[in-house]
């Protein structure tokens, strides 16, 4: 193994833990309440916000996830690329207004504040608290095999061989430490390290694998298209169903993303708002990159015979920036990787911490909430403490995916993105639309998304030539919904529908 790549990657792992242990120590004494755990006190400016707003969309899943998903299935996964920047899009158009207008009426600390005061429901938010939980377990899982398969690669290149198992309990346990002592202010000042970082990384990343072949890019683009035609066509090997599903899941599904939309309540000001799209899309695209060149390139190496094939799809990226990378770009790589998990992994851990000792507690009878809302001073604490059980379940899901081959991380990246959508699609981009909404329809709506997601997933996984389960359920979701609605208000009294005043927001 090169011993100078050995060095510049530990030192890279030695140096982004001490950062990681500073922005700790700095976000814990900004940390003084449960406003500053959980939204940052409400005082982010707009470019802080653009960076953590598409970092916590690219994350170890776009890292490492990504140039999986394109050496095991072709190009299908460039439909998530294309996507996710019109998903920014679309979740600003529809939701900056309304969220904007609660967070300047109320301080509302959580996406299901609105929601509730939208809808004045305590089951919808408990149903809703259920399915966030859902979803950020499985981007938790998720996030932590991205960090074991990072850690795992610097360790190879000492020639230390660990066992995946203990590198997630150890890896755990470093996120888990940092995420409750940081809260989102460490995954938001992070993500401002990861973002400048990730978009320098790309492209010197996508320049590398471009001078891999003669001919650059286009040449690997021939390679496989000589191996298997459909892996560079417009619908990749997956097919067109699977492509358009990735393309739904990924615009639509973008406005049921808590940890990306979330961000519009942590703004100082709406007037922020004008310029985040720019800088989101702008950083994103040049950021997937990385996604692209390290991808096209190792499938291509390997059919060529220049690199044995990979055990597993996931080591797409690891085995790129060992065979091919210089040294000191697989230490910015390493580093940009590290903070994207860290970050993403961040924000899920809080926004399930948010869930459990927030949105949970105010979902129950009124006696209980009033207890609850007296015992204000422990609720710091006890946030903290929350994210380590969390953080424990996320790690028997990551334990459970790593014993899979496929690749594995953008597949259950893409089912913790879609099970989020389609629970919280209905409510946000269209529920906080309508004059009129109807509790009932949304509290089926968030329970049938629940079913269609997790059911189907633990009995099938995609194939090729079919449709992504999340694409379907964000349809049948958002379907039911309408026409419930529809149904409901036409024979209830408007005042039963009303938005809620500000005095009314939790």
């Amino acid at each position: 193994m090169n011993s100078q790549l050995a060095r510049y990657a530990l030192g890279a792992l030695v140096l982004y833990m001490i950062l990681c242990a500073g922005i700790a120590w700095w976000s814990a004494r900004e940390t003084h309440s449960e406003s500053d755990f959980f939204v940052g006190g409400q005082r982010l400016g707009a470019l802080v916000s653009a960076l953590a707003m598409f970092a916590s969309t690219l994350s170890g899943f776009g890292f490492v996830g990504g140039p999986g998903l394109v050496y095991a299935h072709g190009v299908t996964s460039f439909w998530i690329i294309a996507a996710t920047p019109l998903g920014f899009a679309l979740g600003l158009l529809l939701l900056a207004r309304p969220l904007r207008a609660a967070a300047e009426r109320e301080r509302v600390i959580s996406l299901l504040d609105v929601v509730h005061a939208r809808f004045q429901s305590r089951t919808l938010r408990a149903i809703t608290s259920l399915a966030v939980l859902a979803g950020c377990t499985a981007y938790v899982g998720t996030q932590i095999l991205a960090l074991a398969v990072a850690v795992k690669l610097v360790l190879a290149t000492a020639s230390f061989g660990v066992s995946m198992a203990t590198l997630i309990v150890v890896t755990t346990v470093f996120l888990v430490a940092y995420c409750a002592f940081g809260g989102v202010l460490a995954s938001i000042y992070t993500d401002v390290l990861q973002g400048c970082i990730m978009v320098v990384a790309a492209i010197w990343v996508f320049v590398t694998a471009w001078q891999t072949f003669d001919g650059g890019i286009p040449r690997a683009i021939d390679i496989l298209a000589f191996d298997s035609e459909g892996a560079v066509g417009a619908f990749g090997v997956m097919g067109p169903l699977a492509a358009l599903s990735w393309f739904v899941i990924f615009t639509l599904g973008n406005v049921g993303q808590p940890q990306v939309v979330s961000k519009i309540l942590m703004l100082r000001s709406s007037h922020s708002l004008k310029s985040i799209l720019p800088m989101t899309t702008l950083a994103y695209t040049l950021s997937a990159l990385l996604w692209i060149g390290i991808g096209l390139a190792i499938r291509a190496a390997v059919i060529e015979g220049r690199i044995p094939a990979l055990q597993a799809a996931d080591d797409a990226a690891a085995t790129f920036l060992t065979a091919f990378a210089p040294p000191a770009l697989a230490a910015l790589v390493l580093i940009g990787l590290l903070s994207a998990i860290m970050s993403t992994a961040d924000a899920f851990l809080n926004l399930g911490a948010l869930t459990l000792t927030h949105d949970l507690p105010m979902a129950l009878t009124p006696g209980l909430r009033a207890r609850f809302k007296r015992s204000g001073r422990r609720r710091l604490w006890v946030a903290r403490s929350t994210t380590m059980v969390l953080g424990a379940a996320g790690a028997y899901v990551a334990l459970l995916a790593s014993r899979s081959s496929g690749p594995l991380i953008g597949l259950l990246g893409a089912l913790g993105w879609s099970m989020l959508a389609a629970t919280l699609v209905p409510l946000l981009a269209i529920g906080l639309q309508l004059r009129r909404a109807s509790a009932l329809a949304a509290i089926l709506s968030v329970a049938l998304g629940l079913v269609t997601n997790i059911i189907p997933e633990m009995v099938t996984s995609l194939r090729p030539g079919t449709i992504h389960i999340g694409a379907l359920s964000i349809a049948v979701t958002s379907l039911v919904f309408i026409s419930l609605n529809f149904a409901l208000t036409t024979s209830l009294p408007e005042r039963t529908h009303k938005v809620a005043d500000a005095h009314e927001l939790p």
